[in-house]
């Protein structure tokens, strides 16, 4: 078999169908967030996993059927989480922890958000101020994400963002986009972070500045 890695959205869940290809994830590794557990039914993380979902899939490809492998493991973390800054515009752009979101209408995977159309399809408009989003996708060279998957998670406070440091001010503030994250609570001098990728969590977002928990280099 052919050695295979594959970063892409997930496109059909039953294995799973990234990059247009199906995947049989039995016995796979199935990491969420960090969280590890075996998929001994191949179920691709039964509902955990969802279409829009941008994973990483290690394994290898068939070399009869290109189309077709098998997963070791698969690794989704998300891209950011965190509340809305003000209301979608009428776009359907979103801000989240000061990152700027676009969404599009036929290839972002909405999931938890409500019908406000009353057709019985999610409407990105439903989301309101305040409100806790789930967000994947891609990172533009200009600092956007393009949002693939969006979840309501109200009633969660965990806060995420994972982005590329554009500016630091030493001891222990960066900046991501517009978002300052400070880095005092954890000790994380950030003098050599500029242009580096980082993955960050915390608590307390207040007046534009995240309080970091943890931080990692991507």
């Amino acid at each position: 078999p052919v050695t295979a890695v594959s970063e892409c959205s997930i496109t059909e869940i039953g294995s799973i169908w990234v990059n247009g290809v199906e995947y049989d994830t039995t016995g796979a590794t199935i990491v969420l967030d960090g969280r590890e557990y075996t998929d001994r039914e191949g179920t691709a993380g039964g509902t955990e996993l969802n279409p829009g979902m941008v994973v990483r899939v290690e394994g290898s490809i068939d070399p009869n059927d290109p189309a077709r492998g098998r997963a070791v493991r698969v690794t989704y973390g998300r891209t950011l989480q965190g509340p809305l800054d003000g209301t979608p515009t009428a776009s359907g752009s979103l801000t989240v922890l000061g990152q700027t979101v676009v969404v599009d209408a036929a290839l972002t995977k909405l999931v938890g958000i409500g019908d406000s159309d009353g057709d019985g399809t999610p409407d990105i408009g439903a989301l309101s101020d305040g409100e806790m989003a789930e967000i994947s996708g891609f990172t533009a060279p200009d600092g956007t994400i393009h949002a693939t998957y969006i979840k309501s998670r109200q009633g969660e406070n965990e806060l995420e963002v994972v982005g590329t440091v554009v500016s630091v001010n030493p001891p222990y503030r960066l900046t991501i986009g517009s978002l300052t994250v400070d880095t005092a609570d954890i000790g994380r001098d950030v003098s050599d972070l500029l242009n580096q990728e980082v993955e960050i969590q915390g608590a307390v977002y207040a007046d534009g500045v995240l309080s970091a928990t943890r931080l990692e280099i991507k």
